[in-house]
């Protein structure tokens, strides 16, 4: 589905280009420079669309090797991966209350 997005984000960007060309009446589209700037824009409007990885703030439950649990006092969701394996107890980030310890 992003991939589609950035087709129609750049497909856009190239209507519009062409249109400030047409009112300009550039020849050959604009020369080097103006083609060089539209592919730099097609660029950072496809690397920003398309880049892997979730936004930041952002989190994927169909993530293999996370696991989520709730804590037992609070029912906030906290995430083993982002705990240490070797401190002594691990504390909810909302209450403060001990969490289990589970692997």
């Amino acid at each position: 589905m992003k991939y589609l997005i950035a087709i129609c984000a750049c497909a856009a960007e190239g209507i519009v280009y062409a249109i400030i060309g047409a009112s300009l009446g550039w020849k050959s589209a604009g020369g080097l420079i103006p083609m060089l700037i539209l592919f730099a824009i097609w660029g950072a409007t496809w690397t920003a669309i398309t880049k892997k990885g979730a936004p930041k703030g952002e989190y994927s439950h169909v993530n293999e090797k996370t696991t989520y649990h709730n804590c037992p006092n609070c029912g906030h969701e906290y995430n083993t991966s982002e705990y240490s394996k070797d401190a002594n107890s691990w504390l909810c980030s909302t209450c403060k209350t001990p969490v289990p310890k589970i692997s």
